[in-house]
């Protein structure tokens, strides 16, 4: 049960290895009841020892209405909802599969929207209770304003909750409720991957359920960038090739943002390369362009790609 006296927070998608699990650990540190959710609760282990100690571990689907509804009716008080459920999808735009790339969007969007709305009561019950109560945050990720080859469909997921939570902050605001939107940069190294859709997947002989194959080819096999398969699959199992910045390091940051007196901030810049990701909206493109080229190798793709045109293959005698 919450304790009357501490503030209440909950967050949604806290697996083991994953940003919503150092979150509650850094919100139950400083002084919170944290209400720890996933679609399994099996897998957040290392939160339910915590448990006696003021973290609640709870099942939350963000895609069925049923779950989302069984989760509110376990929690009588909340001051702040942090959405951080979120899955992966690697691909180049033209090979995407529509239907998985809607599945993305139904979690990564639609899933936020539903639990927002959802949770909303008792947020607003927060904002009458006390000055600067309810506050919903979203992770958003830099990727909604930086865009990386084959993380398309990902980041437009971010980019369209990053619009929702400028959206709500002005439709809220007049209820007292905050709206911050966690920009978070590289933190890691964390299990997102082992949310990447494209990656196909492999039984694992222990009972342990379904695990990502990071060895099998993930683009299809007429695929316009077959030439450089192994560059492009490459990034698309890795991504950013910079450093990172620990979770629990960022988890901390985040919760003292959040924790502000006057108001928490619009927007949270955290994490390796946020700094970046801030820049590239006062940047002209064409330097952008050239960072993320660089920062991802798709320069090497790209002189593949030339070779490639201008060297069709063996077939001329």
């Amino acid at each position: 049960m919450a304790n009357e006296n501490k503030p209440a927070v909950l967050i949604a998608g806290c697996s083991d290895g994953g940003l919503g699990a150092a979150l509650a650990l850094a919100f139950h540190e400083a002084g919170f009841h944290v209400y720890a959710t996933a679609r399994d609760v099996a897998k957040m282990d290392q939160l339910c020892v915590a448990e006696g100690g003021g973290i609640e571990t709870l099942p939350l689907d963000v895609q069925s209405a049923s779950s989302i509804a069984d989760c509110v009716a376990r929690v009588k008080r909340l001051d702040i909802l942090v959405n951080n459920a979120g899955t992966m999808m690697t691909m180049p735009m033209a090979d995407v599969s529509i239907p998985q790339a809607k599945g993305i969007f139904d979690t990564n969007v639609w899933g936020v929207l539903a639990v927002t709305q959802a949770f909303l009561p008792l947020l607003l019950e927060s904002a009458r209770r006390k000055a600067g109560g309810g506050i919903v945050a979203v992770n958003t990720s830099v990727a909604s304003t930086v865009p990386v080859p084959f993380f398309g469909v990902y980041s437009a997921s971010k980019a369209a909750m990053a619009m929702f939570c400028d959206t709500m902050r002005l439709e809220l605001e007049a209820f007292g409720l905050h709206v911050v939107e966690l920009k978070t940069g590289a933190v890691g190294p964390t299990k997102l991957i082992a949310n990447n859709t494209s990656l196909a997947r492999t039984a694992n002989g222990d009972g342990g359920g379904v695990h990502p194959d990071t060895s099998a080819p993930i683009l299809p096999k007429e695929s316009i960038y077959a030439p450089a398969r192994e560059i492009v699959e490459g990034i698309m199992r890795r991504g950013y090739d910079g450093g990172w910045m620990p979770p629990a390091k960022w988890a901390k940051q985040v919760v003292q943002d959040l924790q502000k007196k006057a108001a928490p901030p619009s927007r949270i810049w955290r994490g390796q390369s946020a700094l970046f990701g801030w820049l590239v909206q006062f940047l002209p493109s064409f330097l952008v362009q050239a960072s993320v080229k660089r920062m991802t190798k798709y320069t090497q793709v790209e002189e593949v790609l030339r070779l490639s045109r201008s060297y069709p293959g063996n077939d001329v005698e």
